[in-house]
């Protein structure tokens, strides 16, 4: 398969390029400092590719992030997410697209929604969470509009070595590493009771391949692990990993200006199309993510 990745230098993109390649796809990036809101040099740059898939992991994804620039991360992730559209249209062959959605897009539900499902409505409350929503239904007329096949992953929480510190679990993970390094007994934390659905970026790879092979024309696809953990119990296995004694300060600069008690999602339909599951169990991932910042830490 030949396949386009917008978003290739990013967590996951690196992960999904190494991935494809690993099955034998023939994988094409973008540039380094292609702006996808700059729609010429996109156009110049992706126009002529012969390519059966294109999968769509760019955008600003920190949450926190949108509420302090809530214009760049619309432009980004909508405008963006537009212009690409615009450009798999007037492809020789038009590809299957793969737009990467996110479970933020569900809002601020109740304990009866869970585990939430495809069908359930969209309440976004955050600019990241509406600029997907938005997103989605830019690429939704791509296939109404042009017959092109799409498909949407709406990606649950996912870590991983590799994972920016922005992002809770490797935050933790680096500030729990770094914290056994200098023999401190405290860290700063943010909302410790939030409950988010986890899973390891290696699986989350594998099964958007698995969606550009199996899925129908257009579909949207809950990716996650249909369990929920606390953050801190999440705080907990690394401690206990590090073998380390420190206690846990929330700060009130770390906490979201809205958040969710509990994300939990449904991964029925993702699993009954693609034969999807999970091959990395957490404490797998926890392991990894924090030999990764130790290696990290120790040659900085």
């Amino acid at each position: 398969m030949r396949a386009l990745v917008v978003g290739s230098s990013g967590f996951v993109g690196t992960w999904l390029v190494e991935y494809l390649r690993s099955v034998d796809d023939e994988v094409f990036t973008l540039a380094k400092g292609t702006d996808l809101r700059d729609l010429d040099s996109l156009r110049g740059e992706v126009a002529d590719l012969h390519v059966d898939a294109v999968y769509h992991l760019a955008a600003q994804s920190h949450v926190g992030r949108s509420w302090s620039n809530p214009e760049e991360t619309y432009m980004i992730n909508v405008m963006g997410t537009a212009n690409l559209c615009s450009v798999i249209r007037s492809m020789p062959i038009p590809p299957k697209l793969l737009f990467v959605s996110s479970s933020e897009v569900y809002g601020k539900v109740s304990q009866g929604d869970l585990p939430l499902k495809e069908s359930h409505e969209l309440a976004p409350v955050s600019p990241y969470a509406a600029s997907k929503a938005a997103a989605e239904e830019v690429v939704k007329q791509l296939f109404y509009g042009s017959s092109i096949p799409v498909v949407v992953a709406r990606a649950f929480n996912h870590i991983g070595p590799g994972q920016d510190e922005a992002f809770v679990a490797s935050a933790l993970a680096k500030r729990l590493v770094s914290a056994k390094m200098k023999g401190d007994k405290e860290i700063r934390v943010g909302n410790l009771k939030a409950r988010r659905d986890f899973t390891d970026v290696r699986d989350v790879v594998r099964a958007y391949r698995m969606l550009i092979e199996k899925a129908d024309t257009f579909a949207v696809y809950n990716l996650c692990s249909g369990a929920s953990l606390s953050v801190e119990q999440l705080a907990q296995l690394m401690i206990d990993e590090l073998q380390v004694d420190l206690q846990l300060t929330v700060s009130p600069e770390l906490v979201r200006p809205v958040d969710t008690f509990e994300v939990v999602g449904s991964n029925f339909k993702l699993r009954s199309t693609t034969g999807w599951v999970p091959e990395f169990d957490l404490y797998r991932t926890i392991r990894d993510l924090l030999a990764y910042w130790t290696g990290r830490l120790i040659t900085s």
